[in-house]
């Protein structure tokens, strides 16, 4: 039996779809703004295919070590891992020096 509390498990819910939606679609547009400034125009459909087949590629691993760790420690766990490691894996962006870009950068790919 759950012996957690309703609310706190939708306000949870509610901040991860507030917080986490919103700042994915912030991400979303910066990262491809800042792939496509840095890549040649004949080179945007292979490199945005290959970061696609990459992103889905690990949803899918997610996924699936996502079932296997809830059948093995149990949701509330897997739940907990999952939360701190979308927490932590802000942390190559804080460190990283992307995060000091002003401006974009000018290639010229001529």
């Amino acid at each position: 039996m759950n012996n957690s509390p309703l609310w706190r498990s939708a306000l949870f819910l509610m901040a991860a779809q507030l917080f986490g939606d919103s700042t994915g679609v912030i991400y979303e547009i910066l990262d491809v703004t800042l792939r496509q400034a840095l890549t040649s125009d004949d080179r945007l459909g292979r490199m945005n295919a290959t970061i696609r087949v990459f992103e889905v590629g690990l949803t899918a691993v997610g996924a699936l070590l996502s079932g296997v760790l809830g059948q093995v420690i149990g949701i509330r766990d897997t739940m907990m891992i999952a939360a701190v490691g979308m927490v932590l894996s802000t942390l190559w962006l804080l460190l990283s020096p992307i995060r000091k870009i002003r401006e974009l950068p000018v290639n010229d790919f001529t």
